[in-house]
């Protein structure tokens, strides 16, 4: 009978009451289980003794305005045997544990306990706890003797962001631009915002009061053009939504390479690939259209797949061809253009590349001696116009991958050329000599005589010039060395015998001098 009596009143009292959040809902698990702690450390919320326990602890508001009420109810579940249960409601504002009530708790069945209280002035978390102690306690945590429980729920106390705030709303942006916000609030808190350009999120601090923040958000990390949102919050204790917008970003992109070989078979298809990617960050991207071009004409546009778009062409002339991936992006292009060689068989580029050259040189060659024999009224006609013909067989080899016949033949076209060539130049001396033979004989003649005249006349008249000067300074030097001599002398300062001695000596020395001067002046 008592068990019925139980579940009547457990219908009529425990089932209808309804509350914005719960214990249970806090905890992400039943807390009328005894297995699961919930409560806040260092109180244990496990169930001692497994008889009274809390049941469930229900609030009106998650959130609550400063120095308004709350709502909370208790739902104690008495011990079963003949005892009694003190039973108590506390709340901690952050700083300290306040009792909201104490008592003798029914007996043997579940019942509710409600309380309304003032939250208080102060933001934060707040913590509602229930207790339920067969002992009896002392202070906010039941911990002694052998049947007790611990039940927490948090909720917070909050004063609502308000703020004002204005962003630059464009048509559209380029990646290199910043979404600039200008944003003032009624207090401190921290901004962040998020957008699905790359998932990031960054946190800016902003000052509470008349001050203004700017924010401003850099579109260089998102991932390409198109329409993004973004999201602006506001983070003090929770984070709230403050300002959404959605943006256009243009899409600037470029050609990362062009992937082809550098020869290919005639008539034969292969694949060419080419990547875009991100202008700023290299990124690939997916999906953007890609044109290619053979030799400046658009032959597929094709969308990029893992950053890459490609296509299969096939070209049925031989020589030298040129690919391009082109891009468009805004009112920016970029395109890239790789040059390939199409051969009968495919061959390495390097080595046409060198036999080009050779038919190169080979023509140039060709075009210098055609020209030089009609300068010279010389005709090679039909030799030169046989020697195109083979030239231009060349080109046949090459792209055939003949390569020996290739060089038998460069070399019978360069030396039949010459051969030509030789025949010019000896033409052209002949034809010089009988032109100019009288004034090259009067040319001959005015060197030898030039000649003549340096080696006998100039030279030995230079030669005398040379010695002649020579030998009058040479006299000046003894003219004043005597009247030095003569000084010291007449001054007493060395004897007369060496006086004497040093004008002897002075005088043949200076005779000799006179007698050069006087031959050369000759």
């Amino acid at each position: 009978m008592e068990r019925y009596i139980f579940i009547l009143l457990f219908i009529l009292f425990i089932c209808p009451v309804y509350a914005a959040y719960t214990c249970s809902d806090y905890w992400n698990h039943s807390c009328n289980s005894r297995e699961y702690n919930d409560a806040f450390h260092p109180c244990s919320g496990i169930e001692k003794g497994g008889d009274e326990h809390i049941q469930e602890i229900y609030i009106d508001k998650k959130i609550v305005m400063p120095n308004n009420y709350q709502i909370a109810i208790c739902t104690f579940v008495p011990t079963i045997y003949e005892s009694v249960d003190e039973v108590y409601i506390y709340y901690y504002d952050g700083d300290k544990w306040t009792n909201l009530y104490s008592g003798i708790g029914e007996y043997k069945y579940p019942y509710n306990k409600t309380i309304t209280f003032n939250v208080g002035s102060k933001e934060g978390e707040k913590i509602v706890r229930c207790i339920i102690d067969r002992d009896g306690e002392k202070d906010e945590c039941a911990n002694e003797g052998d049947h007790y429980d611990n039940d927490d729920i948090k909720f917070l106390v909050l004063k609502p962001i308000e703020c004002k705030i204005f962003c630059s709303n464009k048509s559209y942006y380029y990646r290199n631009e910043n979404i600039c916000c200008n944003i003032s609030c009624n207090k401190e808190f921290n901004v962040s915002y998020i957008h699905n350009g790359t998932g990031r999120e960054s946190e800016y601090f902003v000052y509470g009061g008349s001050k203004t923040y700017n924010l401003k958000i850099p579109l260089i990390n998102f991932i390409r053009g198109g329409k993004y949102f973004v999201d602006i919050f506001a983070n003090h204790i929770t984070k709230e939504k403050i300002y959404s917008m959605n943006i256009s970003l243009v899409d600037e992109v470029k050609i990362g390479y062009v992937n082809f070989s550098d020869v290919i078979e005639i008539n034969k298809k292969e694949k060419v690939e080419c990547s875009v990617l991100d202008k700023y960050t290299d990124t690939k991207i997916n999906d953007f259209p890609v044109s290619f071009y053979i030799d400046g004409k658009k032959v597929s546009e094709n969308s990029t797949i893992d950053g890459v778009a490609s296509y299969e062409i096939e070209v049925n002339t031989f020589g030298y061809h040129n690919i391009s991936c082109l891009v468009n992006a805004a009112e920016d292009t970029d395109i890239k253009t790789k040059k390939f060689y199409v051969a009968e068989k495919k061959t390495d580029l390097n080595k046409i590349n060198e036999l080009q050259n050779k038919i190169g040189k080979l023509e140039n060659k060709y075009i210098n001696i055609k020209l030089s024999a009609e300068e010279n009224n010389l005709n090679y006609e039909t030799e030169l116009s046989k020697i195109h013909e083979n030239i231009n067989k060349l080109n046949t080899y090459l792209n055939k991958g003949d390569l020996l016949n290739f060089e038998i033949e460069y070399r019978n076209i360069d030396s039949k050329l010459d051969n030509i060539k030789r025949e010019i130049f000896v033409f052209k001396i002949k034809n010089f000599f009988g032109k100019y033979a009288a004034i090259i004989f009067s040319l001959l003649i005015i060197s030898i005589s030039s000649i003549l005249f340096y080696f006998r006349i100039l030279i030995p008249y230079i030669k005398q010039k040379k010695n002649l000067e020579y030998f009058l300074r040479k006299e000046k030097e003894l003219i004043e060395k005597r009247r030095e001599i003569e000084r010291e002398y007449f001054s007493r300062k060395i004897s007369e015998e060496y006086f004497n001695k040093m004008m002897v000596d002075l005088q043949n020395k200076l005779t000799e001098v006179r007698a050069q001067i006087k031959k050369l002046k000759k």
